[in-house]
């Protein structure tokens, strides 16, 4: 919620302007940010069309946004599956890196030794 009042994470929302579905595992929740509203809707409910999904768990998730885990690594690995178009995955990274920041704003850098 606090992602929607930010100016960089809409101003990057409108950009990117599709449906973007987390898909968590264990335990099993989604979480669905639709970009092609402004400010962006956050849900809870699996959509039925998104135009980008990523499956992960919530470990793999604080790995990546708290930059332990690059997101190359991790779909390489694959910690976090990604499904949809290439381009539009392109046309999210730079959502994700205001989402990046916050998380590492609100929850602290990775320290070397992790």
């Amino acid at each position: 919620r606090e992602l929607r009042s930010d100016p960089d994470a809409v101003a990057a929302a409108k950009k990117a302007a599709l449906v973007l579905q987390f898909r968590f595992f264990a335990p099993a929740s989604y979480v669905v940010l639709d970009m092609t509203k402004e400010p962006f809707d956050v849900a809870s409910e699996e959509h039925p069309q998104p135009e980008v999904e990523i499956g992960l768990t919530p470990e793999a998730a604080d790995r990546v946004l708290s930059g332990r885990l690059s997101a190359a690594e991790a779909v390489k690995t694959s910690a976090v599956r990604v499904r949809g178009g290439f381009m539009k995955f392109l046309a999210l990274q730079g959502f994700l890196e205001v989402v990046r920041a916050a998380y590492r704003t609100r929850y602290g850098a990775p320290t070397p030794e992790e």
